[in-house]
Order: C-alpha cells, then sequence, then structure tokens
C-alpha cells in the first residue's frame, strides 16, 4: 500500500517537471541532489525528506491538494 502511494506521488512529481519544461539535472541541482537520485524519486524507488518536497511543491507550483488520490 504504501509503495502504491510512493508511486503516485512519485508520478505526480515527475509529471509536474515535465509540463514546467524543467531538465532532471536543472531540478537535481536545485535541490543539490544527483541526478540519478532524482530519477529514483521520480519512479518511486527513493524517497525525498519534507525539505525537498516542499521545494518541489514550490519549484513546480504544486499545492498537497494535487497528490489527493483519485
Amino acid at each position: 500500500m504504501a509503495r502504491a502511494n510512493t508511486t503516485h506521488y512519485s508520478q505526480i512529481l515527475r509529471q509536474a517537471r515535465i509540463r514546467r519544461g524543467l531538465k532532471q539535472d536543472y531540478v537535481a541541482s536545485k535541490l543539490c541532489i544527483a541526478t540519478s537520485t532524482l530519477s529514483l524519486i521520480e519512479r518511486g524507488e527513493r524517497g525525498l525528506s519534507v525539505q525537498r518536497f516542499i521545494k518541489l511543491l514550490e519549484m513546480y507550483e504544486l499545492t498537497l491538494a494535487d497528490f489527493k488520490q483519485q
């Protein structure tokens, strides 16, 4: 169950990055992480800290409501 939620959140983050026209290397540099780490996050294979999650919400102009399960 937690894995499904992680995957759902990861997909939303990836789609938001693509919609904003941002490259993984740019976003990773803003988060001070490796591009490969961001790739793992976007595939749901790695979590991220609350601080980095908030930074992504700001960068992608998302709110917590955007993550509501459908």
